[in-house]
Formats: C-alpha cells, structure tokens, sequence
C-alpha cells in the first residue's frame, strides 16, 4: 500500500499547502501530519517558492515507530515555474503512523514575505525523484547581438566502484550556445567548453570520464554521424532548451539537437581533480549544443563540492558563461557509520536506500534505474555477483558563492585576488580560443588576441604588486585597484562587479 499523509494541525487553514509569515529564525512550525507506510522509508516533499539554495537550514524530522530523522534534503529540483520541489528521505522500520515538524534553523535575512509549503508523501519503493538544476545567462551587445547560454546537470545515482573501493556518482550535463545578431550575420561563435572542477575535500575526490564510449560526449554542429544519443540525452539537454528561450525558438525542441549530436571533442584535459573539453569551429557557428557524461567518486561518508561551468566565446561579444557547484555526501542524511556496503548487511543496506542487485534480477531491476550501459558492462565482465546502488544520498545544488562588490571604500585584498584570478583565467581562455582554426588569422581574431594579451600581461604585473607584500597599506591597495579597473572594463562586466 502507498503510503498517504493527512495533515491534522488545525492552525493550517489550507492543509497541505500552508504560509508560515513572517518566520522567525529557531521557530519551529509543527504540521503534525499522520502519515500511514508499509514500506521502510519515506521520502517526504514539499514544493516551495523559496529557490533552491535559499534554504539551507530548514530541517525535516519525523517521529513514530521507529522512524529516524532526515535533516538534510536529497534532492532539489527547479520546476521551470518558479516553485522548487525538495525531496527528504525518512527511513527506519515499517511503521503505520508518525508525525514531523518543520523548523527554521537559518532563515535568509533577504526573504521577508514568509513561504508556503506544499507537501506530499512518496512510497520508496521506487526511486527518488531526480536531482537536476540548470543555469542561464544572456546579453545583448551593442543593442545589435543577442547572446544567450544555457547548460543543465542531472544526476543518475550512484554505484558503488568495488575496485575502487569508492561510490561513484554519475552526472550527464548538457549545454547551449546562441547568437543573433539584428542587423547582420548570426553566426558569432567561434569556441565552447565544459569545465569540471574539485571545489572542496579534494582527497577523497576523483573526476573521471572515459574517452572510449561514444556516448559520453557529444556536440553539433558536426560533420560526423552514427551516434545514438535518443534516451540518454533527451531530459538533460531539453532542461537547458528550456532555460534558453532564445535558442528554443530556432531548436522548437529537445530532440531537434539529440539528432545532431556526433561524438566527437576538439581538445580533452583530464585531472583526478579537473575535467575539460573543448570545441571550436570555422567558419563560425550561431547556434550550438554538447552533452557530456561524467563520473564523481567518493570516499564513503565523505562530504565533496564540485562546480560545473559551460562557456561560449566569439566574436565580438568574447565570453559568456554559466556555472554551478554540486555538493555531495556519499552516505544518506545523518549518517556517519560506514556506507561500504560490502562491510554491511543486506538489513542495513536496505535500511540506507542501498539496493542490492544481484545477476538474477538485473534484466528486469535495471530497467527502473539511472544506471548506465557502461557501468553495467563493467560490472557484468568483473565477475561481480552483485551490484550496489542508490539514490539515497545527500546529493544538491549548492548556492553560488556570494559575489562582494568591490569598491575604493570597502577593499579586501584577498576579494581583489579573487577577482583578479578570474579575470587573468578569462583573458587566457580567450586567447587560447581564438588562436584555433582560422580565426586567429581575421582582423577580429588578431585584435582580440593582441587585446587581451596586453590585458593579460598588465593584470599579470598587478598580481606581483598584491603578491609582493603580506601588509599592504590602505592607500597602496586603492592605487593597485584603480590601476586593475583601468584595465578591465570587460572583465567587470563579465564578472557582475559595479564599479563606483
């Protein structure tokens, strides 16, 4: 039986969707809602206006027989609406009744008119619902080209990698690249990248793809063909149509870019801690699109970061990106004891969300999970009788860094390092995108690189004049960043940062 859920509190006047306003930090709001399972565990959602990162200390806990707590959420999914849907998993013994609250453990002091919830109960039988986030920018350049990017991740589960002795997480990521420009030649792109990066804990993290499938990269425009991408593609690049309305007018639909898709990548850079691929194209392109599958391994119990970034660069808005970061526990919400499911026994593993699959029944289980081919594969040729995974992990899209406005009255010199870095990475990612094919030999391209490299060996002297000394005086700090704004008015824009 599905378990149902009847919300009994009498002070929620539209049960079960109900506004907590105003919302007190530390205030609790009990919703005493009975809920009747004959399932282990739970999982508990609720959708929200609040945007996901935004809600970092609301804590989900359920009491009853024999029910644990869950005080972090597992997934985090943006609708396309505006709502947000967060997913708890609460899981313990069969039990036929319990109640939990909502608590504000660290409400953001920039949202003020209170939220509202809308929950809803979910038999864990079957699998949690995906985790998936996607970004998008634009600009419009000289009131004459229009710019616009977008990329979108999706998680699939996680394996556990027995010769590795580590989980491993799969991602798909998918990007695209427009440009129009109102009054003159659309095509402006020259060069795009995906960019995997270790964020945090980096020694118990390990980024890894392989370039022997094709199906684990992609891009279009291509002279190449062959490549099956139908089923594996689709949701991951129809997130990021969805996010890019200006490309979505000349795509219409998410299947119009799979059927393009060849596998193939200009350039590949791997680290255990980095992961890049990178194509360009000449002549130049308007429109454009990648996917790309990769694999994150953690150490059990293990809390990693990682940021996932998708570039476009051209002529002559340069560069436009977007970028997200990950964060990911490998074990589920509140546990510290060891996740290796081969150190436990099948209670505990079910009692964690590990499913254990065994060569029997993998014809008919793996059909209902994110696992894919290759995974599969090497798991069949080990010899391996059985085959661990679970999407029951703390696994979430973590807020952006908070980006300081820097400015002559409020200067901190690791703020100013910060942005100086990022600007030093632009101008040599630029350079190193228009110095391929024929571009570098145009009149744009041999401007653009000339610029930027002049660019990039004055930012290169303002670094050895923070570098040079640990005690800076205030009034010698305010002279190396005027010195840093007059060299960087794109770099600003890029940036988001406000000159005053």
């Amino acid at each position: 039986m599905s378990p149902t859920i009847t919300l009994t509190d009498a002070s929620i006047a539209f049960a079960p969707k109900f506004t907590v306003s105003p919302w007190k930090m530390g205030e609790y709001n009990s919703i005493n809602g009975v809920y009747t399972s004959t399932v282990g565990s739970i999982i508990i959602g609720f959708t929200t206006s609040w945007e996901v990162g935004q809600i970092p200390g609301i804590t989900i806990s359920a009491y009853g027989s024999s029910v644990q707590s869950g005080n972090s959420y597992i997934n985090a999914v943006d609708n396309g609406d505006g709502t947000y849907s967060y997913y708890f998993r609460l899981s313990g013994m069969p039990t036929t009744k319990g109640v939990f609250d909502v608590r504000n453990t660290l409400l953001p002091p920039q949202i003020k008119n209170g939220m509202w919830f809308n929950f809803t109960v979910i038999d864990d039988s079957s699998d949690a619902p995906p985790s998936t986030k996607s970004h998008s920018n634009k600009i419009q350049y000289n009131n004459q080209l229009r710019v616009s990017i977008s990329s979108a991740i999706e998680f699939m589960g996680a394996t556990w990698a027995k010769n590795k002795q580590k989980w491993q997480f799969e991602y798909r990521m998918a990007g695209i690249g427009h440009t129009n420009y109102i009054a003159g030649i659309n095509d402006r792109i020259s060069y795009a990248r995906i960019l995997i990066k270790s964020t945090q804990n980096q020694s118990n993290i390990v980024l890894w793809s392989t370039p022997d499938v094709a199906q684990y990269k992609g891009s279009t425009p291509a002279s190449l063909t062959g490549t099956d991408y139908s089923g594996i593609a689709n949701t991951v690049i129809g997130l990021a149509l969805n996010a890019n309305p200006w490309a979505s007018l000349i795509w219409g639909s998410a299947s119009a870019i799979v059927a393009l898709l060849a596998s193939f990548v200009n350039s590949s850079a791997d680290s255990s801690q980095s992961l890049e691929r990178s194509w360009s194209w000449w002549p130049l392109i308007s429109d454009t699109s990648q996917f790309f599958w990769f694999d994150v391994l953690v150490e059990p119990n293990e809390m990693v970061e990682f940021s996932y970034e998708y570039t476009i660069i051209g002529n002559p808005f340069e560069l436009l990106g977007v970028k997200g970061y990950r964060q990911l526990y490998a074990g589920p919400p509140g546990v510290s004891s060891s996740t290796n499911p081969e150190k436990m026994t099948f209670i505990e593993r079910e009692q964690y969300g590990i499913k254990t699959i065994t060569r029997e029944n993998i014809l008919t289980k793996d059909a209902n999970l994110n696992v894919s081919e290759k995974t599969l594969k090497d798991w069949l040729d080990s010899g391996e009788e059985v085959l661990y995974y679970t999407n029951n992990f703390v696994e979430c899209e973590k807020p952006q860094p908070e980006k300081f406005e820097l400015n002559e009255s409020a200067l901190i010199k690791d703020l100013l390092l910060e942005e100086l870095h990022e600007t030093i990475d632009r101008s040599r990612l630029i350079i190193e995108a228009f110095s391929t094919d024929e571009i570098c030999n145009t009149d744009e391209g041999k401007a653009t690189i000339k610029k930027h490299t002049d660019m990039l060996e004055s930012l290169l002297n303002v670094q050895k004049s923070l570098d040079s000394t640990q005690n800076l005086e205030s009034i010698e700090l305010s002279k190396i960043f005027d010195a840093y704004l007059k060299i960087t008015d794109a770099g600003n824009a890029y940036l988001g940062r406000v000159k005053k």
